[in-house]
């Protein structure tokens, strides 16, 4: 495989669609049901870039020869590309996540930023946020473990003006 995306299920995935239309190349999607499988994948080398989802954007990190500094602070990589059969870890979200405040004039800077999610999008929202001099950032879930707020006590923060849905 030169370029497709792992990940555990993928039958959701646009990916394959949008790559081959916009870049004019193969892309295949190739999942990965168990971990296993995905260790196997990641040590053959064989393929020349993949995208990656869930489960294993942190799976991936022990294989890369270099990690790019901030994909390493947000502890997840979504592109590997092998160059000469050494493996770069990304996180692709993050640039994508700040090109997308910035094609919309959202500005960061003093705005108190309400994140609905916490999973591993919510990480590089966060680093996004902080870098772009975010005064606060308050997290909402479902539950409001780990720290986080649940969705009803999130309403009663009316300081918010910017809120990110990472669910």
């Amino acid at each position: 495989m030169e370029y497709g995306l792992i990940g555990a299920r993928l039958g959701h995935s646009y990916s394959k669609i949008i790559h081959e239309r916009v870049c004019d190349y193969s892309y295949e999607l190739h999942p990965l049901p168990t971990e296993e499988q995905a260790r196997a994948f990641l040590e053959a080398r064989e393929f020349r870039a993949i995208n990656v989802t869930i489960p294993y954007k942190q799976l991936v990190i022990p294989y890369c020869d270099e990690v790019e500094p901030r994909a390493a602070a947000i502890g997840a990589v979504n592109t590997v590309v092998n160059r000469g059969g050494r493996l770069y870890g990304y996180n692709t979200d993050y640039a994508g996540f700040a090109y997308l405040l910035q094609a919309h004039g959202i500005r960061l800077a003093g705005a108190n930023v309400l994140i609905l999610g916490s999973g591993g999008t919510h990480n590089t929202v966060t680093a996004v946020c902080k870098d772009g001099g975010a005064a606060g950032i308050l997290t909402a879930s479902r539950t409001g473990r780990g720290g986080t707020l649940t969705y009803a006590q999130a309403m009663e923060h009316s300081e918010v003006s910017l809120i990110v849905n990472t669910t």
